[in-house]
């Protein structure tokens, strides 16, 4: 979108061509498309459901691990990864059980006797 104005100031105006270009991308790139997601998100969702493994296989390759230099830490590749895996994670599997927590009063201080 950064070239957009390059291209329309062959055409137009320097002025005319990046009040243009700001109102394409802002019509097209941010209030189209939140539109369209707001009203029918799982329907968009669900199309997109095929770009999850390429997404997987895109960020794998930019990670240090793949020795391809890319510029992904080990850290961002995990968060990434771990984001994209969340759609084949049950809740059963994302929660903590009840025996393992607990819990304190509301009055109580929190201090280091307390964790």
């Amino acid at each position: 979108m950064e070239a957009l104005p390059i291209y329309l100031d062959k055409i137009f105006h320097p002025v005319f061509a990046v009040i243009l270009s700001v109102t394409f991308v802002l019509a097209f790139g941010e209030v189209t498309p939140q539109a369209i997601c707001a009203r029918y998100d799982l329907a968009v969702g669900a199309n997109f459901v095929w770009l999850e493994g390429k997404l997987k296989a895109l960020v794998s390759i930019h990670g240090p691990e793949a020795g391809k230099g890319g510029e992904l830490t080990h850290d961002e590749t995990t968060i990434i990864s771990g984001a994209l895996d969340l759609t084949e994670k049950t809740t059963q599997e994302a929660m903590t059980p009840i025996e393992s927590t607990f819990s304190l009063d509301v009055n109580s201080k929190l201090d280091c006797l307390s964790l």
